[in-house]
């Protein structure tokens, strides 16, 4: 079976997996409330939530990127 194209034309290289909002909070360790409330920020770093009709996800590597930013940050804190 194919990869179906992405909005741009392109068929990316990898899947993209999408998680829960539940999964994405416990990611972080943090609770519904801040999630939605980061999201609701429009200067928030935080990757964006998709919507898929009812449900809302998020696309796992951009959350581990995020957790690995937050990692790098406090690294170079560390070193400083």
């Amino acid at each position: 079976m194919e990869a179906s194209p992405t909005m741009a034309g392109s068929v990316p290289d990898t899947p993209v997996r999408l998680i829960g909002v539940a999964e994405f909070c416990r990611m972080l360790g943090r609770g519904k409330t801040w999630v939605y409330g980061e999201w609701a920020d429009p200067q928030s770093r935080l990757p964006k939530p998709i919507r898929l009709g009812s449900s809302t996800r998020v696309v796992l590597s951009e959350a581990e990127q995020y957790v690995r930013d937050l990692v790098a940050a406090r690294d170079a804190r560390v070193a400083a």
